[in-house]
């Protein structure tokens, strides 16, 4: 067993040791334009040897989420289009990365994706 490349286990929120075949499928995910479907999750870890897969897609998504907020901040559904997550799982993961205080909504605005009115603008946390 060997530590992974900088960054899974502070997105994974697992902790311990990652096998090389974790750390392979860690390094596939960052090389890839957009977050996989959840359907083909299975299919990608299975192809690198990887039973316990789920951290590390989550890993990946919650990843790229806080890279595009970083960028600018923006709502979910643009962030979908952005990097391929689901809507669904995206509200899953900012509840979760506001509990975490790594989030923030700092507004209601129309979503320029869906013109949805009254939609949660998401920031990174402020220090």
């Amino acid at each position: 067993m060997e530590n992974i490349t900088s960054g899974l286990n502070s997105f994974s929120g697992e902790q311990g040791q990652f096998t090389k075949n974790q750390a392979k499928l860690w390094v596939y995910l960052l090389k890839l334009p957009k977050h996989p479907k959840v359907n083909e999750h299975k299919g990608i870890a299975s192809s690198l040897g990887v039973v316990n897969y789920r951290p590390i897609f989550r890993g990946d998504a919650e990843r790229r989420l806080l890279e595009t907020i970083t960028q600018e901040p923006t709502t979910a559904a643009t962030i979908s289009q952005k990097t391929g997550i689901a809507h669904k799982y995206l509200c899953l993961l900012k509840s979760s990365l506001e509990e975490k205080g790594l989030i923030e909504v700092i507004g209601l605005v129309t979503c320029p994706t869906t013109n949805s009115r009254n939609v949660q603008l998401l920031a990174p946390t402020r220090p």
